[in-house]
């Protein structure tokens, strides 16, 4: 069984650690937007999926919490044949928060392409469990238009 630091979710620490400066000078501000973020994203139920699973990375991860959050993926045929089963292909998300129907996307790509890679912000970067199917943005300066942010 592998080990892994624990970290699934943990607003208070992800604002320490990207805003320092906000947290610092607007505290109270910061104390309710993180309690906003953990409601948002249910930071207690993933902390929880994370104390059940903790040996679980990359596909395994994404399956389990499919499972685990009670996720069904509904889709027909002609929508699935519209992923592409080989060669180059990016597919973009319009969701900017949603960590659940991301999570949803990469598993339906991965039937399809079990080479799928996902380029992630930072945010998503801190869920150590689904790094072996991240791309970090930092990887991604060739992309035209791409500015370097995450």
């Amino acid at each position: 069984m592998r080990s892994r630091e624990a970290l699934v979710l943990n607003f208070g620490q992800i604002l320490e650690s990207r805003f320092p400066r906000f947290v610092t000078r607007n505290q109270s501000s910061a104390a309710a937007l993180g309690k906003g973020l953990r409601l948002l994203f249910c930071e207690n139920r993933f902390q929880r999926f994370e104390q059940d699973y903790p040996h679980l990375f990359g596909f395994d991860f994404v399956e389990a919490v499919l499972w685990y959050f009670d996720l069904n993926i509904r889709l027909g045929e002609f929508e699935r044949a519209r992923i592409p089963d080989d060669g180059r292909a990016i597919i973009i998300a319009n969701h900017t928060i949603g960590f659940l129907d991301g999570i949803a996307l990469l598993n339906l790509v991965w039937q399809v392409r079990p080479d799928v890679k996902v380029v992630a912000n930072k945010l998503l970067m801190a869920v150590k469990p689904r790094q072996p199917v991240l791309l970090h943005p930092s990887g991604c300066r060739e992309i035209p238009g791409y500015e370097g942010r995450s």
